[in-house]
């Protein structure tokens, strides 16, 4: 592994990230808001103030709406141009992960920890997702990586200047999701300082006593913590990067935006869930991880055994950061009320690092770990059974006629026998390789063919073809909203819902159209002109449903500006 060109790392990332990267349609609800968000800006020639569907749109900062707006002028608006920019962070995230662990550890860990990296599940739903989580990454593993490195330079000059660029990441991670871009990577910074700096009353067996702990909290360490932090002027650059345009946005918008990202969006995010997204204190996340970082949580149990055993004395610098970095993520996600598995996906580069640092001491240690590597193939060839089993079910149940999809258990149920064979015979580094070949052949089966496949049952397209493009007709949708439909439509779609009582009655004219479920109109239809018609009817994506247009003969009246849906 160690003597592989890093081009080999680009090839991964090209092929992991890139391939049929436009060919499904964008999956509600994220993607679409965010890519016509952008698309409604860019129509505007407006920079500065992110809308959706007409509406102000107050849940995340600008730079994604940027990115895909350069995209969109690029390559056309499409699923491939919203989504390119997360694939370059993905891929720009993959190189960092490799520098960081090249600079703590050694060549073959940062070869195994990028590989890892680009062949996990949940980084690659980032990497393929028209959404700020990829840069959120990219530019939090920047920052980070960037201060480690500066702190581990014994030059002031070079230090200053991976300060300077450190800084300047959070700053990025500002504009793309908020204070989380700065205040989680200056924590991690503050509490690996604050670790690595040994206090002058220390003396070299310290560490297990108590001791360790009061040394490092009196005030003069703290100090001297703050000061290697160099926090003031680093503070200062964050703000000359984001706050430009946080100020503009918020005088263009007389302070609604700042009002409703900071308190509803980030505020009431952490004090009480938020969307149905909630889950336990303790154990939300480590489940989260076991199925992201699937197939490498495979290794799970002895990674973290191994990581305790690096800790438990005197822990290298490296192992250090990555403590730091993972326990003030997990930490911070677990105590907060609304929770979603992406909200830790900036520490999948750190799962990848200790994964392979693990995979790499199995490789030289004198005495193979058979029982481990045993254990971990068979996880992973159980799990591929169980696929084979349960898909093609799921599958005949969503989605009847693909349940060849359900084939694609046999890469982990066929790459786990094999490992396992390796691993019987002591051939430890040809078993991991084996694991490898499997990740990165899950991830292209998944991504290049399982979702292209399953992206055609989505139907809007068949429902909104029946309507004239002649710029004088509308559409609405009636009892039921997908941001997928306002994308696709490439126009705004007012929503009336089903209690609203200042448009009970829907009236309109011959040339608008409504989009509903079946369900809804058959409860419903009393609340509809009478001589409403079925114009044309899909499949409701995943839900027992069917979605219909509807139309009806001439009337004068339209709706008069209805109420959007919550976002």
């Amino acid at each position: 592994m160690a003597d592989k060109p890093r081009m080999t790392l680009v090839a991964i990332c090209l092929l992991c990230f890139f391939l049929r990267l436009g060919d499904s349609k964008l999956w509600d609800r994220d993607e679409p808001r965010n890519a016509r968000c952008a698309a409604e800006m860019l129509e505007r020639g407006d920079w500065v103030v992110p809308t959706f569907n007409d509406e102000l749109r107050t849940h995340k900062p600008i730079l994604t709406y940027w990115l895909m707006m350069i995209s969109y002028r690029l390559f056309g608006e499409s699923e491939f141009a919203a989504r390119f920019w997360s694939a370059v962070m993905a891929s720009g995230t993959v190189l960092l992960t490799y520098r960081f662990a090249r600079q703590f550890f050694d060549i073959k860990t940062a070869n195994w920890a990028a590989i890892i990296l680009a062949s996990n599940l949940m980084f690659n739903i980032a990497a393929h997702a028209a959404t700020p989580d990829a840069s959120l990454i990219f530019f939090s593993m920047a920052a980070i990586t960037a201060f480690a490195v500066g702190f581990d330079t014994p030059s002031p000059h070079t230090r200053w200047m991976y300060f300077l660029l450190s800084y300047v990441s959070m700053g990025m991670a500002v504009l793309s999701k908020g204070p989380v871009g700065i205040v989680l990577p200056l924590t991690v910074c503050s509490a690996a300082s604050w670790w690595l700096l040994t206090p002058n009353s220390e003396t070299q067996h310290t560490n297990r006593s108590l001791t360790w702990l009061t040394s490092r909290l009196r005030l003069h360490h703290l100090f001297r913590t703050y000061r290697a932090l160099q926090l003031p002027w680093g503070l200062l650059v964050v703000g000359v990067v984001a706050l430009p345009w946080y100020s503009l946005v918020g005088i263009q918008t007389d302070g609604v935006w700042l009002k409703e990202f900071f308190f509803e969006h980030n505020v009431g995010r952490a004090m009480r869930p938020m969307e149905g997204h909630s889950g336990p204190t303790l154990f939300y996340y480590p489940l989260a991880i076991l199925v992201g970082f699937f197939p490498w949580s495979v290794f799970a149990l002895p990674v973290v055994l191994w990581t305790y055993t690096q800790c438990r004395e005197k822990p290298p610098a490296g192992m250090i950061w990555l403590l730091a970095w993972t326990t003030v993520y997990v930490v911070t996600f677990s105590i907060a009320s609304t929770k979603l598995p992406s909200y830790v996906a900036p520490i999948y580069p750190v799962l990848a690092i200790l994964c392979g640092n693990l995979l790499t001491n199995w490789e030289t240690a004198a005495v193979p770990r058979r029982a481990w590597t045993w254990r971990a193939a068979g996880c992973l060839t159980l799990v591929g059974a169980g696929m084979v089993v349960t898909l093609p079910v799921t599958i005949h149940h969503w989605m009847p006629g693909d349940e060849w999809l359900g084939s694609i258990g046999l890469i982990p149920l066929v790459g786990g026998a094999m490992a396992f064979r390796s691993f019987q015979n002591y051939r430890c580094e040809q078993g991991f390789r084996r694991i490898a070949y499997t990740s990165v052949g899950l991830i292209l089966s998944l991504f290049a063919i399982v979702a292209p496949r399953v992206s055609q049952h989505q139907h809007i397209d068949r429902l909104l073809a029946d309507i004239p493009n002649d710029g004088q007709h509308r559409l609405v949708s009636f009892g039921v909203h997908e941001p997928s439909w306002v994308f696709y439509a490439d126009a705004p779609i007012p929503f009336v819902p089903l209690d609203d009582t200042k448009n009970a009655r829907i009236r309109m004219s011959s040339t608008t159209h409504v989009i509903t479920s079946k369900s809804v109109f058959s409860q419903h239809r009393d609340k509809l002109p009478p001589d409403m018609r079925v114009m044309t009817q899909v499949p409701y994506f995943l839900k027992n449903d069917t979605l219909i247009l509807l139309t009806r003969l001439p009337s004068e009246a339209i709706v008069s500006n209805p109420p959007s849906p919550s976002h």
